[in-house]
Formats: C-alpha cells, sequence, structure tokens
C-alpha cells in the first residue's frame, strides 16, 4: 500500500492478554510472581492471592511491576498514619468522624465473621445492605483503605476475596484499633480535672494501678 503502515500498540496489547488467557491458572500464577520485584513482594505471603487482581490489569507480563508498585501496601503488613485519612469525606469535618468510621467499620467486620463461603459476591452481599443504610461511601471507602493502605484500590470486595477471610479480618480490626487510639484521652486531656481527682491519677500512674474513680474521672 502507498500510505505508511500504522502500528496499533493497543491492539496488540488486547491480541497479547488473548493467548494469556489461555494459559493455566498455575502458568498465570509462576510467570506473575516470576516478574514481582524481589524486594519482597515475590516472597510475601499474600502474593499468591493476589496474582488474580493483577492479572486483570495486565495485558503483557511486563506490566506486572507497574501494577505491583501500584498496590505495594497490599504485599506487606499496612501501617496507618493520620496523614492519610481513612475518613470518606462527607464525614471530614465531622467532631467525632473517627469514632463514627471506626464504628461502621466494627460493624462490617461483624457482618463479615458469619461468612463462610468466602467470595466476592458473598463479602458483598453481607456488607451492602448496610452500606445502603449509612452510605456507601461511610462504609466501602474506610474497608477499602483498611484492606489496602491506599486511597486508590480495586473495590473492598475484590480485595477482600483476594486477602482471604483471615487476612482481612485482621487488616479491618487493625485500622479499627488505629482509629480507637487516636481517641483515646491522654494525660494532656485531663488537665480540667480537678486537684483532687488529678492527684488521683498522677498517684495511679506512679503506682502502675487504676481506680475506679480515676476511670470514671478519664471516661467522662
Amino acid at each position: 500500500q502507498i500510505s505508511g503502515a500504522k502500528f496499533n500498540e493497543e491492539k496488540l496489547d488486547w491480541i497479547n492478554k488473548e493467548h494469556m488467557k489461555l494459559l493455566s491458572p498455575n502458568e498465570i500464577e509462576k510467570n506473575i510472581l516470576e516478574w514481582l520485584p524481589e524486594d519482597g513482594m515475590r516472597n510475601s505471603k499474600i502474593a499468591p492471592k493476589l496474582t488474580p487482581l493483577i492479572f486483570e490489569r495486565i495485558s503483557k507480563w511486563g506490566d506486572v511491576k507497574i501494577v505491583a508498585s501500584e498496590f505495594k501496601n497490599l504485599f506487606y503488613a499496612i501501617g496507618f498514619s493520620d496523614q492519610e485519612s481513612p475518613v470518606w469525606k462527607n464525614l471530614e469535618n465531622h467532631p467525632e468522624k473517627f469514632d463514627k468510621t471506626s464504628e461502621y467499620l466494627q460493624k462490617v467486620l461483624d457482618l463479615l465473621k458469619s461468612v463462610e463461603n468466602w467470595t466476592y459476591v458473598s463479602v458483598k452481599g453481607a456488607i451492602e445492605d448496610y452500606a445502603k443504610k449509612e452510605g456507601n461511601g461511610n462504609v466501602f471507602w474506610p474497608m477499602r483503605f483498611a484492606l489496602s493502605g491506599e486511597k486508590k484500590s480495586p473495590d473492598p470486595f475484590s480485595l477482600a476475596e483476594a486477602l482471604g477471610k483471615v487476612e482481612t479480618m485482621e487488616r479491618i480490626s487493625k485500622l479499627i484499633n488505629f482509629l480507637r487510639d487516636i481517641t483515646k484521652p491522654t494525660i494532656t486531656d485531663t488537665k480540667n480535672i480537678s486537684a483532687n481527682d488529678q492527684d488521683t491519677f498522677n498517684n495511679s500512674n506512679k503506682t502502675g494501678e487504676s481506680t475506679n474513680e480515676t476511670e470514671k474521672v478519664l471516661n467522662e
């Protein structure tokens, strides 16, 4: 033909992915694990569970490292920070945003405990009615954040299915504890306690003992 040939990379990627789909699940997992970075991802206990999520997002094996870098927190134990808020945007200005978010997550945890056949459908089915009642963002956003540690990630049901029940429950529990720690009373919170009660608080700190009176004051 007279005109120059055009190289359609998008079409080539599509053809390549169609051939990749013909491989067995074991071959797909093997190839993805081999392409994962060696900085702990490849040997992570969670890596084999994440291969379906990665495979959905690649069209050639070279894409594995790119996708893995986007989901890096999935491979490791997540450490939460108050710099990365797990609170849904509609709650950002709420005075009890951390308490409310931990309540939503606790309810999610309670609902998921009864799920036996752990799949995308069963996880979604267990919590979607509750999410509709309280607001999808209020429930699904912190759940996804708990599982991925990222603001951008696959949906929480895909993550839960990939991570498995035990890992999912552990990660949600970890974020609940983190949020509750944020709202715990500290010594600076006791500055308005009366002198007598402050002495009781200080004495209990010195002896390592906690009196019922002190606990009552701190909880008020």
